[in-house]
């Protein structure tokens, strides 16, 4: 049952915070953490998260919540990225100002797809990217690894390939070129 409510895109805020607490272990704070912030940590997740599920993102092409130090900003943004690969099988792109910016949110990242139930999609890792494969069958709504797919002895057709991935690339115009 978890493994196949690792896929299911949540619906409401509550559920989302559960869903990161059972597969990221983690308990984000649903209010606001520094009074010289105007943001909730869970808040903002939710607010992006809940946009890209229902792909309603005309209104939030620019959106900026501000906090201080220490305050869950790369935490968060390391979520989201995690929950663009499990929920909306989107690639992503990790764009910082510098490498050792985007390093601290690829940690994150990388310690969340060596999580139970989590890591056995994981194909390939090294220091820029992550790459993740579910073969996932429509009918049933279950997901299975490509190790699980590779042994099907038949059936294989039934199974649609879902691949993507999270790529860290550093803010010069060479580096965005192909990844814009």
């Amino acid at each position: 049952l978890l493994k196949k409510a690792l896929f299911v895109p949540c619906r409401s805020k509550e559920d989302l915070h559960r869903w990161i607490k059972v597969y990221l272990g983690l308990d984000i704070p649903d209010c606001t953490v520094a009074e010289e912030s105007n943001s909730n940590p869970m808040e903002v997740i939710w607010e992006v998260y809940s946009k890209c599920i229902n792909n309603d993102v005309s209104d939030i092409t620019r959106l900026m919540a501000y906090a201080s130090r220490d305050s869950f900003k790369t935490l968060s943004a390391a979520v989201l990225e995690t929950l663009m690969i499990l929920h909306l099988d989107r690639p992503v792109v990790h764009l910082s100002a510098i490498l050792q910016q985007s390093k601290k949110s690829q940690e994150y990242v990388k310690s969340y797809f060596n999580r139970p139930l989590i890591r056995d999609y994981k194909v390939k890792e090294n220091e820029r990217q992550i790459e993740y494969v579910r073969y996932y069958n429509a009918v049933t709504g279950d997901s299975i690894t490509e190790k699980e797919w590779e042994a099907l002895p038949t059936g294989q057709g039934l199974y649609e390939k879902k691949q993507t991935y999270i790529q860290i690339i550093v803010a010069t115009l060479q580096s965005t070129n192909s990844a814009h």
